[in-house]
Order: C-alpha cells, then sequence, then structure tokens
C-alpha cells in the first residue's frame, strides 16, 4: 500500500467511526425522548416509575424583584428574623432607630404579604442600607484585598 492509499483509508475509518458515533448518539436521544413522550419509564430495578414534567413557576422572578424589591427581608422566617435582628442591634445606629427598625420590621412580617404599604417600602431600604452597611464593614474586609 503506498502513502496516499494508507491515508485515504484512514480518512474513510475515521469517517466511518465520525459516523457510526452520530448515528448512536441520535438514536440515544430518541429513546430518551421516547420515554420522557411516554407517562411511563422503566426504574433501575426493572419497576416502572412515573415521569412527571417539570412546572413552570407561578410567578417569575423578575415580577418579584421588580414589585418587591425586599422580598428577601420580607420572606425570612423565624431564624432569617433573629439573625436580622442582631444585625440591627450590632449596626451604627442610635439605639431608638434600632428599637424603631426591629418594630417595624414585625409589624411588617405580620401584615405580609397582602397589606405592604409604600411606607413599609421606605422602612425595608433603612433597615437594608444599615444592616447592608454594618455586613460591609464587618466582613467585607475579609473578601477584599488588603494592601
Amino acid at each position: 500500500m503506498t502513502g496516499k492509499q494508507k491515508l485515504k483509508t484512514n480518512m474513510l475509518l475515521i469517517a466511518l467511526l465520525i459516523l457510526s458515533l452520530i448515528f448512536v448518539s441520535v438514536l440515544s436521544f430518541e429513546k430518551v425522548k421516547q420515554d420522557m413522550n411516554g407517562s411511563k419509564a422503566e426504574d433501575i430495578d426493572g419497576s416502572e416509575a412515573e415521569l412527571v414534567e417539570e412546572q413552570e413557576p407561578a410567578v417569575s422572578a423578575d415580577l418579584i424583584t421588580e414589585n418587591r424589591p425586599y422580598w428577601y427581608l420580607l420572606i425570612a422566617g423565624k431564624e432569617e428574623q433573629k439573625t436580622l435582628f442582631q444585625y440591627i442591634d450590632n449596626c451604627s445606629a442610635s439605639d431608638q432607630e434600632k428599637q424603631s427598625m426591629k418594630q417595624s420590621m414585625a409589624d411588617i412580617w405580620s401584615r405580609y404579604p397582602d397589606n405592604i404599604t409604600e411606607k413599609d417600602y421606605q422602612a425595608l431600604e433603612l433597615v437594608d442600607t444599615k444592616v447592608g452597611e454594618y455586613l460591609n464593614d464587618t466582613y467585607g474586609k475579609i473578601y477584599t484585598r488588603e494592601e
């Protein structure tokens, strides 16, 4: 065999290998697609399992952040509320401001989600700003490079 014939043979083998890989990939995809379209699929142990389509969220994240910019404060659970109150206690504000922020937050949480007012968003903004400053002053230095 000459050099040109070997090259042609090698190229033909490579082309066949690539075509067979594509063929196997397409067949595998079709099998997965059929399994997903059918209502049942075989589990590892041979039993059948019901396949469920993924549901779209009822409310998009964009609407939540546009309509409720401080949603992360609004949805705080009991542990997060305690932590937020600790952050408020440690932030740079007068004792009266700290007490007012904590009372505002407790009031807002008691009325959330149905009765939030524009005034509540002003209180949320103040809490967000003061707590953000505290966290940045306390923990921001850890993550920045000091020169």
